[in-house]
């Protein structure tokens, strides 16, 4: 474990910090984790419904030790006419995740 996490007393395979701030303890013994984003992360406009609550919950989640994320793609927003295609709001996403090394 980190030498942050070492002083921490050991709780089912975290360190907890006596604040309750959780530290993952030996990463090679935890299964990676990953968590479903909101099916409405990306709205029918083909925005992202609200980054700044998704960058808020990605640093929520990277503090705990989840290792990444699913997340649905709706072709019908990605295609809204055919052959017209918008992953932008998918890029976003994928941009703002690797700022929390996702």
């Amino acid at each position: 474990a980190e030498k942050s996490c070492q002083l921490w007393t050991r709780t089912a395979g975290f360190y907890k910090k006596p604040s309750g701030v959780f530290c993952l303890a030996i990463r090679e013994r935890v299964p990676d984790v990953f968590v479903m984003l909101p099916l409405d992360t990306v709205n029918l406009e083909g925005h992202l419904t609200d980054p700044e609550s998704l960058s808020h919950q990605f640093r929520l989640l990277h503090s705990v030790g989840v290792d990444g994320f699913m997340v649905d793609v709706w072709w019908g927003i990605t295609e809204p006419h055919p052959g017209e295609y918008n992953f932008d709001p998918y890029v976003e996403l994928i941009k703002l995740a690797k700022k929390f090394k996702f």
